[in-house]
């Protein structure tokens, strides 16, 4: 087809239906395509992909298992005549690959039940109506009904890695040294200041905790920060952390 037909056939688009698109990587012999219709079938499972999942939560827990772990895998739920009618994505932690067989010649993954949280006799009733990710639990699914998407890995081709994994050793690192962090300020005394009493004062324990009770009310919490201190005390010592002693990175 000429430009001059191509030309012609989208101003007959845009008159039958408003409007025209050309896409030349769906389109057919013409190279162009009318869109498909709201209630059309695949528009549907694109929008509501299964009971329990909008269209936008199913894309987005691909995504997340696809960055997380570097594989994303996805169950076309088939009908009698072979008809994608639910699609899930299952979790590539629970997954296993099974090797081919006689019964399955392309293989296929077993669902791992202990990896599962859901208790399959109290969700029985929910699963047989609405859910059928959950009764493939500890059973196997047939390579001809995955849809698998991978991160390329540098030394598999049979497995993907994903960006956390390639930089695992640097999340420990910085996961060790949050641990430490959190250790120091949750178990260390961190006092901010030291008051001492002049030498012919000899206050009570009961004294001491008095003066400390009304010093921490008036100047303790983030809203007396920077607030002036007036003490008739001989020395009044700063025992605030430097940033070198708090630059743990370095």
């Amino acid at each position: 087809m000429n430009n001059s037909d191509q030309k012609l056939f989208r101003r007959h688009l845009r008159m039958d239906s408003g409007y025209g698109l050309s896409r030349s990587l769906y389109a057919g012999e013409t190279g162009a395509s009318i869109p498909l219709s709201n209630d059309h079938a695949l528009c549907q499972i694109l929008k509501h992909p299964n009971p329990t999942q909008s269209g936008a939560a199913f894309r987005y827990e691909r995504v997340l298992q696809l960055q997380l772990t570097g594989a994303s895998i996805v169950w076309n739920v088939p009908n009698q005549f072979g008809k994608t009618v639910q699609r899930y994505v299952i979790p590539t932690a629970i997954a296993s690959p099974v090797a081919p067989s006689t019964d399955l010649p392309d293989g296929g993954y077993r669902i791992q039940t202990p990896s599962s949280r859901y208790d399959l006799d109290s969700f029985s009733s929910y699963s047989s109506s609405h859910n059928l990710l959950q009764q493939v639990l500890g059973k196997v699914i047939p390579l001809s009904q995955l849809q698998i998407t991978r991160w390329p890995h540098p030394l598999y081709q049979d497995d993907g890695q994903s960006p956390v994994s390639a930089g695992a050793r640097w999340i420990d690192s910085a996961n060790q040294i949050d641990a430490a962090r959190w250790a120091q300020m949750n178990n260390g005394a961190d006092p901010s200041i030291v008051v001492t009493c002049g030498k012919d004062m000899r206050p009570t324990r009961e004294e001491l905790e008095a003066a400390a009770a009304m010093f921490d009310q008036k100047y303790g919490g983030t809203e007396n920060t920077g607030k002036a201190i007036f003490t008739t005390g001989e020395q009044v010592v700063s025992l605030t952390a430097t940033p070198r002693e708090m630059d743990y990175n370095a």
